[in-house]
């Protein structure tokens, strides 16, 4: 039986219009083999539409032809006249950047919800989109990352006195895509960067910027209990750091695909991103980026849901868009059934022998 799969996207992040294309790319992979529905996030609300295949329709977005449906139990429900229609779902294709899709909370919505999901878990998430938690778990397994600063938004002046040794790099800490981010040069640049960094966010990176250095992207994916990493990319850019405007805008973004390294480099990335995907139990597809300096390799960010799910990088080892994703979604299936099989109850005589009295307020007659 063909399953039923609900492609989720869109929702409350700077990344959304991103998500959109992400997410009209994986419903064109997947719609001959599974019977695929998108399911766009918008103002807290969930919709589904024929429309919403369409690129045209987020322009000048409009909820006029769409259906609002809700989540219960494994299921998909829609109001149609008076009666609500229920449709199961096999599997949710998470397709958020940032935001409810990379913090957590939607990993914990469909957790709640009964419904298997392609992404990592809620706190595996959430501790990867946060750039300061994520330096913090690398520090305790030993992995490599740049040095840095900690701002939150009431910082006090003085915590700037010893930052001199320009230029920086300043980039919120929940964000990806790199929105927010800016290279300073001086006090004034630090200031202004500081300001711009917490528009996005209450607490900002300060890291060193590095000079002559190459960024490399590589992913991962559990198959048979096995993470295997595709090829490795180095993006091409012009600025310090790889902006928005060279990801997403230009016709025809640069890269180096597979990127043109030693057999050595090429290795320690690879162990590197299979170590992490391992010690930081990541599920479904994740992307690492990495900088490289001086014959250093240090880690960036890990992106539990990358742009376009990197099927780019997989396909040029030959393992092709729709078999990647095929193979994600019974991985997630596979692994929600797993979970069901630990026990969720445990009888004891608790309530029984409560004393009501000691209920704060006692009890109302």
């Amino acid at each position: 039986m063909t399953k039923n799969i609900a492609i989720l996207y869109g929702g409350e992040s700077c990344e959304h219009d991103i998500s959109i294309i992400t997410a009209l790319s994986a419903y064109n992979i997947i719609k001959w083999d599974f019977n695929a529905m998108l399911v766009y996030m918008k103002n807290g609300k969930f919709f589904i539409g024929e429309s919403l295949s369409k690129i045209t329709t987020y322009s000048n977005f409009s909820a006029n032809k769409l259906n609002e449906v809700f989540f219960q139990n494994g299921n998909i429900l829609r109001k149609k006249r008076r009666t609500i229609q229920a449709q199961k779902i096999d599997c949710a294709l998470v397709c958020n950047h940032g935001g409810a899709g990379e913090n957590g909370a939607l990993s914990g919505f469909l957790e709640v919800n009964n419904i298997p999901y392609t992404c990592s878990g809620m706190v595996e998430s959430g501790i990867c989109l946060d750039k300061v938690l994520t330096k913090k778990v690398l520090d305790y397994y030993s992995f490599p990352y740049l040095k840095y600063k900690v701002l939150y938004k009431n910082y006090d002046i003085s915590e700037l006195d010893n930052l001199d040794d320009f230029p920086y790099i300043i980039k919120p800490a929940k964000l990806g895509s790199s929105v927010g981010i800016s290279v300073v040069r001086n006090k004034a640049e630090l200031i202004e960067g500081i300001k711009l960094g917490h528009l996005f966010c209450n607490k900002i990176l300060i890291e060193k910027a590095l000079s002559n250095f190459e960024e490399f992207n590589c992913a991962a994916v559990m198959v048979n209990n096995k993470p295997v990493i595709s090829s490795i990319e180095k993006p091409i850019f012009n600025d310090n750091y790889l902006n928005f405007y060279e990801k997403y805008i230009t016709s025809n973004p640069q890269r180096e695909l597979p990127a043109k390294i030693s057999n050595k480099l090429r290795m320690q990335i690879e162990d590197m991103t299979k170590a992490l995907y391992i010690q930081l139990n990541l599920s479904g597809i994740v992307r690492i980026d990495y900088l490289y300096c001086n014959d250093t390799l240090y880690i960036n960010e890990i992106n539990t849901v990358p742009g376009s799910l990197s099927t780019y990088l997989f396909k040029v080892n030959g393992l092709e868009p729709i078999e990647l994703l095929s193979i994600v979604i019974e991985e997630a299936i596979i692994e929600f059934e797993k979970k069901r099989l630990f026990t969720m109850e445990f009888s004891s005589s608790v309530l029984d022998n409560f004393d009501a009295k000691q209920l704060k307020g006692g009890i109302k007659k």
